[in-house]
C-alpha cells in the first residue's frame, strides 16, 4: 500500500520534514512502512495492514514543520496480502493427478499396441 505526499511549493525539501505517520490518530511504528524521497513516498507493510481490521482509516503524514496530511484508504474483507499468497489466483492452475492418468493411459495403449502388432505377426506366420 503505497502513498504519496507532494507540496505545492519547494516539493524537493518535503522528505526533509517529514517526521512520521499515525493510522487511525495512532503512532505507527517505523518498523512497519518504508520512507523515501521523492516528495515522500510511503510503503505501508503487509504484515502491518493485516493488523488492521475491514473499513476506512486514515493515515496522516506528520511533518516537523508543523502540516499534517490525512490520506483514506480501505482495508477490504478477504483481501488477499502478498504474505498470504505469492500471486493472484489465475484459473491456470495444474492438476497432477490428471497428467500422471493421462501418462498411465498412454503407456498402456503404447504396450498393448506392441504386443497386438507382435501376435498379429506371429499368426501371420503360422497361417503360412
Amino acid at each position: 500500500c503505497d502513498f504519496i505526499f507532494e507540496r505545492n511549493t519547494s516539493d524537493e525539501s518535503t522528505f526533509s520534514h517529514f517526521q512520521g505517520i499515525q493510522i487511525d490518530g495512532k503512532d505507527v511504528d517505523s518498523s512497519n512502512y518504508t520512507a523515501e524521497s521523492g516528495s515522500v513516498v510511503i510503503r505501508i507493510k503487509p504484515v502491518f495492514l493485516e493488523t488492521l481490521t475491514v473499513g476506512e482509516h486514515t493515515l496522516t503524514a506528520i511533518f516537523d514543520d508543523g502540516n499534517r496530511v490525512d490520506a483514506k484508504f480501505t482495508i477490504l474483507k478477504g483481501a488477499v496480502t502478498p504474505s498470504k499468497k505469492s500471486s493472484p489466483p489465475t484459473g491456470d492452475e495444474n492438476n497432477i493427478g490428471l497428467w500422471i492418468g493421462i501418462l498411465a493411459v498412454a503407456v498402456i495403449a503404447a504396450i498393448a499396441a506392441v504386443f497386438l502388432k507382435r501376435r498379429n505377426k506371429d499368426e501371420s506366420k503360422d497361417k503360412q
